[in-house]
């Protein structure tokens, strides 16, 4: 986020409360700020999995012997699976 971005949501933020304080709508208008400038991404679950087996990967390559480590192919390896082609 950018510092005027930033600086904005705090504004906005601050103004909801200032409006809001005292009444039972707060959290939620609140929430509804937040949303607005941080949006939930509801793909983070599958990112993250991917990032995992991505990681596992990684590992089973890197469990090899280290005669194996020092093959030309060995960093080539591990970007293409960074980069999903393995």
């Amino acid at each position: 986020m950018k510092d005027h971005q930033r600086a904005e949501f705090t504004n906005k933020l601050r103004s909801t409360a200032i409006k809001y304080q005292g009444t039972q709508q707060l959290r939620s208008r609140l929430a509804a700020v937040v949303d607005e400038y941080i949006p939930k991404d509801k793909n983070i679950e599958t990112e993250l999995d991917a990032l995992q087996a991505k990681l596992d990967k990684i590992k089973q390559v890197s469990d090899f012997p280290a005669k194996t480590k020092e093959m030309a192919g060995y960093n080539s390896l591990i970007w293409k699976i960074l980069e999903g082609q393995e």
